[in-house]
């Protein structure tokens, strides 16, 4: 327990260190966007040399945000691994890998068939073959989603990697019955949360909205109580109450995992906290973002 413990704590280490990097990254292409706008716009050659730029911040600032997340999803699979693995006795633990191991096939088949039908794209923004999901939505989400949902708490959404994690026939039921199709028309009755809360939105509040509604949350315990993990409470909401704050929320996520996802707090060497770094990425990444948009403007004009 204690080796798994010191693996935990160094691997939380240098994952908040390589986001400290590349929070610096995304600041230093940050810099190339506080260019003159206006004597720019002046002149045609230099607006040209600004549009060029400014495609290169875009560019860099996309590939940092794309590469922390893959990163970030991945560390949370081997932190739960690391928590599986410290609460489970020598007995539990052969006999919990060997049942996982039984549904592994199935899992991989199943997916496999999920992207020939074209059922496995993303319900936020309809990229195809996507590769997490949203096991308590019973959702398939591309990368980029998937952090985002990773976010929102397991409470909202619980987040997979199809390849990566190992899948219980419990969490893969979920998927079975679920899926981004029947999460969308579900959606279509309540048009205040129809529409692709996109990941190139990321100063919209859109994704938290629809996640923590009381459509939603509805639809995560009827999916939960048809999967026979839940008891189904309450009743569909009207229209007019959809995108009300759910106020039956639970943690779901508890109903497809042993653990709770990485704990927040400081780091064992009093450094910021991984979770802390994750935030102060996500906001220098916005705050880019915003500096572009108001950049590149003046020129669609």
């Amino acid at each position: 327990a204690t080796q798994l413990w010191r693996r935990q704590s160094e691997l939380r280490r240098e994952c908040s260190a390589y986001l400290q990097q590349e929070c610096l990254r995304l600041q230093t292409a940050g810099e190339s966007a506080a260019l003159d706008k206006e004597s720019a716009q002046s002149n045609s050659k230099a607006e040209h040399a600004l549009a060029e730029e400014l495609e290169q911040v875009t560019s860099v600032a996309q590939e940092a945000w794309r590469s922390a997340q893959g990163v970030l999803l991945r560390v949370d699979v081997l932190l739960e691994g690391f928590q599986m693995s410290s609460r489970r006795g020598a007995a539990s633990d052969e006999t919990s890998t060997s049942s996982e191991a039984l549904s592994a096939g199935e899992a991989a088949a199943f997916f496999a068939q999920a992207a020939t039908q074209g059922f496995r794209f993303c319900a936020d923004c309809d990229e195809p073959e996507a590769d997490w999901a949203s096991v308590s939505n019973g959702i398939y989400l591309c990368v980029e989603c998937a952090g985002r949902h990773r976010g929102l708490g397991v409470h909202l959404s619980f987040v997979r990697s199809l390849t990566m994690d190992r899948w219980s026939p419990n969490q893969l039921r979920f998927m079975q019955l679920g899926g981004s199709r029947r999460f969308r028309d579900f959606l279509a009755d309540f048009p205040k949360l129809v529409g692709s809360p996109s990941v190139k939105d990321l100063a919209s509040d859109a994704l938290q909205r629809r996640y923590s509604s009381r459509a939603v949350g509805f639809y995560r315990r009827q999916l939960a109580s048809e999967c026979g993990s839940k008891v189904l409470v309450g009743s569909p909401p009207t229209e007019a109450e959809a995108d009300q704050e759910d106020g039956a929320q639970e943690a779901l996520g508890s109903s497809h995992s042993s653990t709770s996802m990485s704990p927040k707090g400081a780091e064992d060497d009093g450094g910021p906290s991984l979770e802390d770094q994750r935030q102060r990425l996500e906001q220098i990444f916005l705050e880019l973002q915003r500096r572009l948009q108001d950049a590149l403007l003046p020129m669609a004009i």
